[in-house]
C-alpha cells in the first residue's frame, strides 16, 4: 500500500470508523458519521478531492455573446475508478413502486438538497445545489402512478399532444415538477470540507483489500485495535482481495457538456434505447445525455453517440439553440459550445446495493475486523446518497461499532 498525504484532527473519545472510497456515497457516509459526534472518521481513497477551477489554466475557452467562458475539467479521476466525477447530478426518483427503501432513500436525500439549497451556500459563487422545474416526458405513460408522484411539489401532468400543444412528438404523458440539481465538482469538495471542518481526517492512500486498511487504522487511529472499516469502494469491491464481488459490473454512461446558461430546467425522456436528459449545474454548463450501457469499458469518446446526444438533446429542451443566429444549423451552433465529453462508469451491482455487515482479517494482526458494505449504488447514487448514509449510521449504532 502506498500513501501520499493526510489531513485532519483526531479525537480519542469516540468509536473509530475508516471509510474506504471518496465518491459521493463515501463522502456523505464519511460525513454523517462524524458530523454525528459519536465517530471519529479517517476516509482513505487513492485520489485526492481538489477544489473547483483548481487548474491553473482553463481546459477550454469558447466564445460568447458576453465574452470568454472559461471551463475548467475537474473529472480527472479514471473512470473506472469513480463514477461520481463524471455524473450529470439531477434528483429524479429511480426507485421503482415496491422498493420502498429505496424510496426512502430519496426522500431523505431530498430532504437534505432541500436543507442546502435554503442554506444559500456556494462555491466561489458557483450553488452546489440548484432548486428548478423538473420535466419528465414518457414515450408510454406508466401502467401505475409513479410513487414519486404524491411527493412531488407543484405537480402538473399533461397526458397527450392533442391535450397540450406542446408536447413534444412520441410521448403520451409529462410530469413536470420542483427537483434539485447538483454541480457535482462543486458539491464533492463542499462534503469533503465539511467532512474536514468536523474534525475527519483524509488520508490518500491506495489498497488491495480492506484488511490493509488496518495499516491506516494503526497510523491515524487512538483506538486502532477497535475500530470499524465502511466499504465505499464502488467498482472497486469486485477487486478488493477480500471482496472480490463478481456481482459488480461498469454501466457505461457518456455525457456532453456545453455552454447553455439559457437552460433553466432539466428534462429527461424516458423511453426508446437511452434516458436522454438535460441538466444545467448552476454555472452556465449544461449535462447532456447519455448512455446506459452494461459491461462495455472503453473510455473514449463515441462520436456518433456525441451526435445523436446534440441531436436529442435540442429536440427535449430547444432553449439550448436561442443563441443561434437565424437561419444557422441548430447542432452545429450547439456543437461550438460543447466543453468536453466524458465517459465514466456507473457501479452497477446484479441483485442491487449491498448494505450489510460482514468481517475481514485485519492485514497487520491477523485479527477478525467489522465491515459494513455500502457500494453499489448504479445511477442512483447522488439522488440516495444521505439516505444509504444514515442508513449506515443506524446499522452502527445498535450493534456498538
Amino acid at each position: 500500500m502506498s500513501s501520499m498525504r493526510s489531513e485532519g484532527s483526531l479525537d480519542g473519545g469516540k468509536r473509530q470508523v475508516v471509510v474506504l472510497g471518496a465518491g459521493v456515497v463515501g463522502l456523505s457516509t464519511a460525513l454523517v458519521l462524524q458530523q454525528s459526534g459519536l465517530y471519529q472518521v479517517v476516509l482513505v481513497s487513492e485520489f485526492v478531492v481538489l477544489p473547483p477551477n483548481n487548474l491553473q489554466e482553463p481546459t477550454k475557452v469558447i466564445e460568447t455573446k458576453n465574452g470568454k467562458f472559461k471551463f475548467y475539467d475537474q473529472a480527472k479521476v479514471p473512470a473506472l475508478n469513480m463514477a461520481t466525477p463524471y455524473s450529470g447530478a439531477h434528483w429524479r426518483s429511480l426507485a421503482s413502486n415496491s422498493d420502498y427503501f429505496l424510496q426512502q432513500c430519496e426522500l431523505e436525500t431530498f430532504g437534505r438538497f432541500s436543507e442546502l439549497h435554503r442554506s444559500g451556500i456556494s462555491y466561489m459563487g458557483t450553488p452546489f445545489v440548484t432548486k428548478l422545474r423538473g420535466l419528465d416526458y414518457y414515450n408510454e405513460a406508466p401502467e401505475e402512478k409513479p410513487w414519486f408522484f404524491d411527493y412531488a411539489s407543484n405537480l402538473n401532468i399533461k397526458r397527450s399532444k392533442t391535450e397540450h400543444s406542446d408536447m413534444i412528438s412520441g410521448v403520451e404523458l409529462a410530469a413536470e415538477y420542483d427537483t434539485f440539481v447538483v454541480n457535482i465538482p462543486v458539491y464533492l469538495y463542499y462534503l469533503y470540507k465539511e467532512f474536514i471542518s468536523a474534525g475527519g481526517q483524509f488520508k490518500s492512500a491506495k489498497v488491495s483489500s480492506l484488511g490493509e486498511l488496518e495499516k491506516v487504522a494503526f497510523e491515524m487511529l487512538d483506538n486502532h485495535r477497535d475500530f470499524t472499516i465502511i466499504n465505499c469502494s464502488a467498482l472497486g469491491s469486485a477487486t478488493l482481495t477480500d471482496v472480490n464481488d463478481s456481482e459488480m459490473y461498469p454501466i457505461r454512461g457518456q455525457v456532453v457538456i456545453v455552454y447553455a446558461p439559457s437552460v433553466k430546467r432539466t428534462v429527461t425522456r424516458l423511453g426508446g434505447k437511452y434516458m436522454r436528459y438535460v441538466i444545467p449545474r448552476g454555472d452556465g454548463t449544461v449535462v447532456l445525455g447519455g448512455t446506459h450501457i452494461p459491461n462495455v469499458t472503453d473510455t473514449q469518446e463515441d462520436t456518433q453517440i456525441t451526435s445523436d446526444i446534440l441531436k436529442d438533446t435540442l429536440k427535449l429542451t430547444p432553449e439550448l439553440g436561442l443563441d443561434a443566429s437565424p437561419g444557422s444549423d441548430l447542432i452545429e451552433e450547439l456543437r461550438k459550445k460543447v466543453l468536453a465529453v466524458k465517459v465514466g462508469f456507473r457501479p452497477g451491482r446484479h441483485g442491487g446495493v449491498r448494505l450489510e455487515r460482514d468481517t475481514t482479517i485485519g492485514s497487520i494482526t491477523g485479527k477478525s475486523l467489522n465491515v459494513v458494505h455500502n457500494y453499489g449504488h448504479s445511477g442512483f447514487g447522488v439522488q440516495s446518497s444521505w439516505g444509504y448514509a444514515n442508513a449506515v449510521y443506524r446499522m452502527l449504532i445498535p450493534n456498538k461499532l
